[in-house]
């Protein structure tokens, strides 16, 4: 996944699912936040990409309000 990020470098990579958040965010080195925490900023060396963590839609016991702020400020920083 790292290099395929590196490779079509995205302005934004929104990570949905815990595992793909779990795995990913370990194999960079860093200590893996909470679901649902939003903006985690760039992650990889040298690559401009921003990264969220956004709780899946639906299926966990995430309140929508909180789920709605993450989409928020996610599209809010798409619009820049």
């Amino acid at each position: 996944m790292k290099n395929v990020i590196n490779n079509y470098k995205p302005k934004t990579t929104v990570l949905l699912h815990g595992k793909v958040l779990k795995k990913f965010i370990s194999h960079l080195g860093y200590t893996v936040p909470e679901s649902n925490t939003g903006k985690l900023g760039r992650l990889i060396e040298n690559c401009n990409t921003t990264f969220y963590n956004i709780a899946f839609p639906h299926g966990n016991s995430i309140t929508s309000e909180s789920k709605i702020e993450k989409y928020t400020e996610l599209k809010e920083f798409l619009n820049l």
